[in-house]
């Protein structure tokens, strides 16, 4: 008897993918609400959350198509700082949001 894959190796960069893909949707959201507010600064910064929201998503696209199709087996495509930085872009994102919430 052979045994059966528990896994399929495709699966775990289309779980990532589309993990970081709801995760730039709802930056873009957020900032689509920001723009909505009347004020400059939260004018500005909701234009810059939904660039971040873009980025973000193109990024996950990219990094999607590079790894599908290759073994799951180490770390693919390992970028120094990626994890740093958007965890950093998310809570200065969450800081500002806060901040035009409390100031209108």
């Amino acid at each position: 008897m052979t045994p059966e894959r528990v896994a399929d190796p495709g699966l775990q960069p289309e779980r990532t993918f589309l993990a970081w893909q709801r995760t730039a949707l709802a930056i873009g959201v957020n900032g689509a609400l920001l723009c909505r507010n009347a004020t400059v600064f939260s004018v500005l910064f909701g234009v810059v959350t939904l660039a971040v929201a873009v980025v973000l998503a193109w990024a996950a696209h990219r990094r999607y198509h590079s790894t599908r199709g290759r073994p799951v087996s180490g770390i693919l495509l390992r970028i120094p700082g990626a994890a740093a930085l958007s965890t950093a872009l998310c809570v200065c994102l969450g800081v500002g949001v806060v901040a035009v919430a409390l100031t209108s």
